[in-house]
């Protein structure tokens, strides 16, 4: 477990389960009758959740589209399996759902009335599954091939595919333009961090944006309205000294920032943050408070971080090449006045 990364937290709750389920460990089961609805199975779940599990949207979706259409669920989990970037099949689910409903997730303010709502419609386009599911799939692997294209291979939110998933769906082909506006809308999407609260109401937000002929302008407005100017945020975000990798990549992916060292194009892959002022240095001279200020960090290849090690810039800079320097260093005077010296 110490070679995998868990945590001493994590290994002790891990040794706990295997304490327990490593010997003959027997696990209750009760099936219901097949003729129960879904009231009579809601009140059995009440009763038996003694430890309070809460139940998501996404669980009880998957549960009916598996009914519906049994295999489906398993399509879906075994497709996100082999996608390149990461995803949770739950969000496979819920853009299911976005496809199936044309623009919603949120379908009723109770988990339950949720399924019941999901069982109608399901029934009612039964015929219409297998198409909607490969639909599904062929515009998430747009919405991964576009973010991959751009050099993204993790997400900071995984509730951006639903959105990307139906603005493909809805709208075909797309420009070059409308791509890479797109990729700007999922940017500052994850920068603002657009579904860390109220998941499914800015979700259905975004999506009923997309379904009455709104783009990307319209979804970065959805935005604005609630984080007001977004240019004048991430000022005071960068003049603050706070930093998010993210943004920081966008930045220099905007400028076509490339290694110091090398001039190789700069990735989510193959780049990592890099202190211009090292940090043993800084703590020396206390300018902790500089250390991972925005204005010091920029991104280099692993290689190349690793051979620059602590040096400071009037040395690295002698190794660097200066056209590549020139678009990515941003050092803010007023923070590193004294430090330039």
């Amino acid at each position: 477990m110490r070679e995998r990364g868990f945590s001493p937290d994590e290994q002790d709750r891990i040794s706990t389960l295997w304490r327990i389920f490593r010997e003959d460990y027997k696990v209750p089961v009760h099936k219901s009758s097949e003729n129960l609805d879904l009231d009579d199975l809601g009140n059995i779940f009440v009763r038996a959740n003694f430890a309070d599990t809460r139940v998501r949207g996404t669980d009880i979706y998957s549960t009916m589209i598996a009914i519906a259409y049994p295999g489906l669920v398993k399509e879906l989990r075994d497709f996100c399996a082999g996608l390149s970037i990461s995803i949770d099949y739950g969000i496979l689910i819920r853009t299911f759902v976005a496809f199936i409903t044309d623009g919603n997730v949120k379908l009723a303010s109770r988990v339950f009335d949720q399924a019941k709502k999901l069982k109608e419609i399901l029934e009612h386009k039964k015929s219409e599954l297998v198409n909607v599911a490969k639909e599904v799939k062929e515009c998430v692997l747009r919405s991964v091939e576009i973010l991959q294209k751009n050099g993204i291979i993790s997400l900071p939110t995984e509730n951006v595919i639903p959105v990307m998933a139906y603005y493909l769906h809805k709208r075909g082909t797309i420009s070059p333009e409308e791509e890479e506006g797109l990729f700007k809308w999922f940017i500052l999407a994850s920068f603002f961090r657009r579904y860390s609260a109220s998941v499914e109401t800015r979700l259905n937000e975004d999506l009923g944006t997309i379904r009455n002929g709104g783009n990307y302008r319209n979804l970065i407005e959805n935005i604005k309205r609630r984080e007001g100017d977004l240019k004048e945020r991430i000022l005071m975000y960068i003049d603050e000294g706070e930093h998010d990798q993210t943004i920081l990549y966008a930045l220099l992916k905007q400028l076509n920032a490339r290694d110091f060292l090398s001039g190789e194009p700069l990735t989510q892959t193959n780049s990592t943050l890099h202190h211009i002022f090292p940090r043993k240095y800084l703590v020396e001279l206390g300018y902790t408070r500089l250390l991972d200020d925005i204005g010091n960090l920029t991104l280099l290849t692993y290689h190349s971080n690793s051979k620059l090690l602590d040096d400071l810039p009037k040395t690295t800079y002698k190794k660097f090449h200066q056209k590549y320097l020139d678009l990515t260093i941003y050092l803010k005077t007023k923070s590193y006045g004294n430090l330039k010296k």
